[in-house]
């Protein structure tokens, strides 16, 4: 079971952003062009092999889930290189309930598109795989990784409509608003403050039971 997301961002504006209630979210295209652990050639794909896409266009939002099972004692430990993929070594951590999240994830202001969420699969993709993918109409490709980021655990948010239209320029990213902030589920903390030699570990119920005062 899904206690907590983590969002690992690189600047407090961005950390902001998300406690005040909004998502910044890029198309799954964006990440192709990306260096490895932020970036994935095969976002979005239906193929490992030959990269064929499909739903690229749709806009993701990703998140580290930390399960029941993954906390000791409160504390989970996040391998270093999980935090120098997205370049947060002197960035800030997002803590949301999860279970309160879930629950207003339905207000997000969608623009009127279907919002779905859930756990990445992580596993190399057949050409079964490839042949289900090719007809199935939802975007549930854009929930399939390569096992290689496995250790990233990531938990997504898609806004099921493509952000990019035949003739017009690419978009580089698209903001969704839900109603409130997000202050009273969630809590910024800078990630150096965790820092344990290469790991990070984080006491998430000290952290949202008895949130430490901003310096």
């Amino acid at each position: 079971m899904i206690k907590y997301l983590l969002k690992f961002v690189s600047k407090e504006d961005h950390a902001n952003t998300l406690l005040d209630g909004t998502l910044f979210m890029r198309p799954a295209c964006y990440y192709h062009k990306l260096e490895n652990g932020q970036g994935d050639v095969c976002e979005s794909a239906v193929s490992h092999e030959i990269c064929m896409y499909k739903h690229s266009h749709v806009p993701i939002y990703c998140t580290y889930a930390v399960d029941e099972k993954d906390m000791i004692g409160g504390v989970v430990d996040i391998s270093g290189q999980c935090i120098r993929d997205f370049k947060c070594e002197n960035g800030y951590v997002v803590i949301i309930d999860f279970s309160q999240f879930e629950q207003i994830l339905p207000t997000l202001q969608s623009k009127g598109a279907e919002v779905d969420a859930g756990l990445v699969h992580y596993h190399k993709l057949t050409f079964d795989d490839m042949a289900y993918l090719i007809g199935d109409t939802t975007p549930k490709n854009l929930f399939l990784k390569p096992p290689f980021f496995s250790y990233q655990k990531e938990f997504r948010i898609i806004v099921c409509q493509e952000v990019y239209k035949m003739g017009e320029p690419p978009i580089d990213h698209v903001m969704y608003h839900f109603p409130q902030d997000l202050r009273d589920i969630a809590v910024s903390r800078k990630i150096s403050s965790f820092k344990q030699g290469d790991r990070y570990l984080i006491n998430l119920e000290q952290e949202t039971i008895m949130p430490i005062p901003q310096i």
